[in-house]
């Protein structure tokens, strides 16, 4: 033993993140929920609009339902949520 503490041993309940875009594949600026999900020691995160109300069914199926961090979701106020090839509010 050197002495020094070593950086691993602290430990910390789940993070929370308030502001995502992790429907990858459904907009240009989301990320895998798993990329920045438990590996990064968040355990719960809120999409920020990456779905409207006629994109949310594919953003449960394909990304909440089967995620094994907790994400709840804001919906974008356009009905398809962030553009596909933009970001922005459709």
């Amino acid at each position: 033993m050197t002495g020094r503490r070593n950086p691993l041993t602290h430990l910390s309940p789940g993070w929370c993140d308030l502001h995502f875009h992790v429907w990858h594949g459904g907009t240009d600026i989301s990320i895998r929920a798993s990329q920045a999900g438990r590996a990064t020691g968040v355990t719960a995160m809120a999409d920020a609009g990456s779905a409207g109300e006629a994109s949310f069914h594919g953003l449960r199926e394909y990304v909440i339902d089967p995620a094994t961090e907790t994400i709840k979701a804001f919906l974008n106020i356009g009905s398809i949520g962030s553009s596909p090839a933009t970001g922005c509010p459709s």
